[in-house]
């Protein structure tokens, strides 16, 4: 046993990895950290490229405020990566809201009105048909032409020093 207490636990990354402890050279324990998807780069690189880390920040902290998230573009695929790289911005968390990705334009109406928190992607079109009015808490992010527009400010929950940091990382 004390081979196996030595030895470190793997952490969660694109590759599954694990531990084998051996004792008397039979295997009497394997454990197998489980691949982590959130980690996918590519959806990162889709949100990078489509927002500012100004806005990317801005939205953290609107996170961290429970703020609904409503994601706006013409492209369902950057639709989609760009809502599961916003969901995965406070990993090692997990956003405890409901997330769709690409909502459906006869869902879109009844749900935004919605109580609680979310992020929800929508096609331009969808918005366009459905003349949504949109509720105090709001966020409306526009991927395609790089702006966030919000009722409420949410820019001083973090320490000016540490979000100058985020942005210029």
């Amino acid at each position: 046993m004390q081979s196996f207490y030595s030895k470190p636990l793997p952490v969660p990354t694109q590759n599954a990895s694990g531990i084998t402890c051996v004792l008397n050279d039979y295997r009497i324990f394997f454990y197998q950290c489980p691949r982590d998807d959130r980690l996918n780069h590519d959806y990162f690189a889709t949100l990078l490229s489509s927002l500012s880390p100004k806005h990317i920040v801005h939205l953290f902290e609107s996170m961290l405020c429970s703020k609904r998230i409503l994601v706006f573009s013409r492209y369902p695929s950057k639709l989609s990566k760009c809502c599961l790289a916003i969901s995965f911005l406070i990993y090692p968390f997990i956003w405890p809201y409901p997330l769709v990705s690409l909502m459906p334009s006869s869902w879109l109406c009844d749900l935004v009105d919605s109580p609680c928190p979310f992020i929800y992607g929508c096609l331009h079109e969808t918005v366009r048909d459905t003349q949504l009015t949109f509720d105090h808490d709001t966020i409306q992010v526009d991927l395609d032409l790089n702006k966030i527009e919000a009722s409420t400010e949410t820019r001083d929950l973090l320490p000016a020093d540490l979000r100058q940091t985020f942005e210029s990382s």
